[in-house]
């Protein structure tokens, strides 16, 4: 049941040594992995004086796992902020956390926030999840107008670009500079990521972890700089819709590359007060524990990889933001509730695998069913046909009861997919990924025969 080579030794080369006469360069600020251990060593020589913090016990260790044991698609709330950024989005009350903390996380991403060390990167690309006119961008527009972004007019970029050659006319020719692709509709971006040729794609997954691209234009092979965030809204009614947004060959390397808002109420709209806060903003730096921690959480658990990147990120963005000099236990531990948040998300919302029609047809399929089967899991909900049906079946057990029409009828994938339904359900069954459910019934002669129900049962995952 679904619960269910050899050591070579290397002679150094001569070192030249300069003349006294030689100009001494200009040194800059050393950061390094063992900046904690210089700090101690200079105080202990006296070279910088103790603080009050020096005194203090020792911080407790980091919590890797969530004490509290979240579960579900809804944003777990306080646990997973931090912050200014956090009281902010609380100071919202009629808007909803899931779509606006991660809002706020993408927009504060622009602003010129560094790792002391040179170690993380800042920016970060966000989709908020949801149906139309549910009130994702109410929520894109109050986190913009929540934070004031120098220059703002050459940062914040509205319009969608159609090529790669468009965006680079959207970055600079001299220097990363800070830039926000902010979108309505972010499946603008991925029409024209899908466009047979197009190198807009390998283009944006570039510029997640790096400045500097190039591209060939009219005039010739281009480089330009960038520090690229993006935020916008996709019109996902659920998981089927959004692997066919992320199904596209060109997309898929851009989904790891995402975080995600996600919030299943609908906002009735307000017009919303909010005043721009400014943030006084310094380097920050990361404290060899916050390394081990980041370690420990990913375990051995090897998609967490790209999350662990995630959480760095966020965990600078919202530390800067609070004015911190160091990354801390609070923090950290938010990150990593957020990005636990992110892991059940895309349990849910994964990028497409099908090719071929019958085969999106599939995903479609066992993904209405599987959305269904986690929301009667949450309420025990109990369909009133399957109450009745004569089953050797626990009453308290029937939630388990999927009825196959009326999910299929209430996604409209009888009119989607009409030719291929009946092929799916009886590959599921044949698969053993479901089972029909039979109940007793007895013909004219009082003999008791198993009698067809609409209902299915999962029995495993599709892997």
């Amino acid at each position: 049941m679904l619960d269910d080579e050899e050591p070579r030794v290397v002679v150094p080369e001569p070192v030249a040594v300069p003349s006294p006469a030689t100009v001494e360069a200009r040194k800059h600020d050393n950061y390094t992995d063992d900046l904690d251990e210089l700090i101690a060593e200079q105080k202990l020589n006296g070279e910088i004086p103790w603080t009050a913090e020096d005194f203090q016990p020792a911080p407790a260790t980091t919590a890797i796992t969530d004490p509290e044991k979240h579960e579900g698609l809804e944003f777990p709330g306080d646990c997973a902020m931090y912050g200014r950024l956090g009281n902010i989005a609380k100071r919202n009350e009629r808007l909803q956390l899931g779509w606006l903390y991660p809002s706020l996380l993408v927009v504060a991403s622009c602003l010129d926030i560094e790792d002391a060390d040179h170690h993380v990167r800042a920016n970060e690309y966000g989709a908020l999840i949801g149906g139309v006119h549910t009130g994702k961008n109410v929520h894109m527009d109050v986190a913009l107008a929540s934070i004031r972004i120098p220059d703002r007019e050459s940062v914040v970029m509205e319009d969608a670009p159609g090529s790669h050659s468009g965006l680079m006319n959207q970055l600079s020719e001299q220097e990363p500079v800070p830039r926000l692709l902010f979108l309505d509709e972010l499946i603008n971006v991925f029409n024209a990521c899908a466009i047979q040729g197009s190198n807009l794609p390998a283009m944006l997954c570039s510029l997640w972890n790096k400045d500097k691209v190039g591209g060939s234009v009219k005039k010739g092979r281009q480089a330009v700089y960038g520090k690229l965030s993006m935020l916008g809204g996709l019109a996902i009614n659920d998981a089927a819709d959004f692997a066919r947004v992320f199904g596209a060959h060109s997309v898929k390397g851009l989904y790891d590359r995402f975080i995600f808002g996600y919030s299943e109420n609908h906002l009735k709209f307000r017009p919303a007060k909010t005043s721009p806060e400014s943030f006084d903003l310094k380097p920050v730096h990361f404290p060899q524990r916050v390394w081990e921690a980041k370690d420990e959480w990913i375990g051995d658990d090897l998609a967490r990889g790209r999350l662990s990147e995630h959480a760095l990120r966020i965990a600078l963005i919202t530390a800067a933001c609070n004015g911190d000099a160091e990354i801390t236990k609070p923090c950290l531990e938010a990150a990593f509730r957020f990005c636990e948040w992110q892991e059940r998300l895309r349990q849910v919302f994964k990028p497409g695998l099908a090719e071929t029609k019958d085969a999106e047809a599939f995903e479609a399929v066992w993904s209405a069913l599987r959305e269904q089967y986690n929301r009667q899991k949450a309420t025990h909900e109990v369909h009133p046909k399957a109450a009745s049906l004569a089953l050797d079946m626990e009453q308290e057990n029937r939630w388990k009861l999927i009825h196959f029409t009326d999910v299929l009828n209430s996604k409209s994938y009888h009119r989607r997919y009409s030719r291929f339904i009946s092929q799916v359900r009886k590959t599921l069954i044949e698969e053993g990924f479901i089972y029909d459910v039979r109940e007793d019934e007895e013909d004219e002669r009082g003999k008791v025969k198993k009698g067809k129900t609409p209902f299915v049962v999962l029995a495993k995952d599709v892997r």
